[in-house]
């Protein structure tokens, strides 16, 4: 209920009219935030020793177990504080 001589000004973006469309900076923010997703992807790449996580394939059951137990340890170790993860296959 508005008291008489007041004003509600209710204002709808409209891309079909220019006096209250789309304010301009909806257009930039896709690209603002693909921006922050390059730097923090080359932030991640850094800190994780620049790489960026690695698919690793073994296509032989000549592996001990101790080594691939050795692998694994290794490829947990060198995630960088989980920036990036290594898939690790072995088929026989």
């Amino acid at each position: 209920a508005f008291r008489r001589g007041e004003v509600c000004h209710i204002i709808n973006p409209d891309i079909n009219q220019e006096i209250y469309g789309m304010p301009e900076y909806i257009g930039a923010l896709l690209s603002a935030s693909l921006s922050r997703s390059a730097d923090q992807f080359r932030k991640y790449y850094y800190d994780n020793g620049s790489h960026a996580g690695c698919i690793i394939h073994i296509g032989s059951s000549a592996v001990d177990r101790e080594s691939m137990e050795a692998l694994k340890k290794t490829l947990t170790e060198s995630r960088g504080g989980g920036a990036f993860k290594n898939l690790l296959i072995q088929t026989t």
